[in-house]
């Protein structure tokens, strides 16, 4: 065997090295919870409720449901890929002044959440928690919301009912898009376990889809949300937000980002 043909083999052996490495350990890189005790207390400074769902595989949901004053709705949140609800709790609690409630859960093997991942369980998860939810509410009082990691999942529950609206921040045209920027030389969209491909379900939501991105997001890039609007075939009801300097964890120190949740939320403005 000639020198070029060792050199060969060996490139051929790394890359398969380094795609199995990718498609054993990817979750490791897209998520990156906190795992809490199961009789760990959360201390938060406004009223909360603390519920857990279990699903019909045995895996437990755990999530927080943060009333509101005045309520005319309820808002079921989708978190980013870090920490658990210890840290996400106080976020969403943002958005109670609204008049609306907020039903945010931790996903599998976040917080007290167990059960084994996939990109199903994201979907089956979040289906039965806005089914509980109606039991309550009408759909036309529920708003979906998702963020970062959580806009996929938040896109597709979107797709498969007729919400009051959907709310994406930061959002992705789909996982696979983003990888295969940063990992130019794999072939990402083959042996992704969590492509989420947004912009297959946005194809089909038929509620207003509000997009709010900043234009200095080195995590999710402002193309790739910008991406994703450009492939809803009908944007009648299709709005999008560009926080100009905005990055991807600090869109809501700008007021622009305010204003445009008061435009959605605050039926007094609409």
């Amino acid at each position: 065997m000639g020198i070029y043909s060792i050199i060969l083999v060996g490139v051929a052996v790394i890359y398969i090295s380094v795609a199995l490495f990718f498609y054993f350990f990817q979750e490791l890189l897209l998520f990156r919870p906190t795992e809490l005790a199961d009789d760990y207390k959360f201390n938060f400074d406004f009223p909360f409720e603390e519920r857990n769902f279990e699903m019909k595989d045995g895996a437990v949901i755990n999530a927080i449901f943060i009333p509101a004053e005045n309520e005319r709705g309820v808002l079921l949140y989708f978190h980013g890929n870090t920490g658990s609800l210890e840290r996400w709790g106080p976020i969403a609690k943002y958005f109670t002044q609204f008049g609306y409630s907020i039903l945010i859960p931790d996903y599998r093997g976040y917080g007290k959440s167990t059960g084994v991942r996939s990109m199903q369980s994201f979907f089956n998860d979040a289906l039965f928690l806005y089914q509980d939810l109606q039991k309550t509410y009408e759909e036309n009082q529920i708003v979906i919301y998702g963020r970062s990691i959580g806009t996929g999942t938040a896109s597709w529950l979107a797709s498969q009912t007729k919400s009051k609206a959907l709310i994406l921040e930061t959002p992705y045209f789909s996982v696979a898009d983003i990888t295969s920027i940063r990992l130019l030389f794999l072939p990402t969209s083959r042996i992704l376990r969590f492509p989420f491909p947004s912009h297959r379900y946005l194809k089909s939501v038929e509620t207003p889809i509000h997009i709010i991105h900043g234009t200095k997001d080195a995590v999710v890039s402002y193309s790739s949300g910008m991406k994703l609007y450009e492939s809803i075939p009908n944007k009648t009801n299709v709005h999008f937000t560009t926080i100009q300097g905005g990055k991807h964890g600090d869109l809501a120190t700008f007021e622009e980002f305010h204003s445009t949740i008061a435009s959605i939320l605050d039926d007094s403005k609409n």
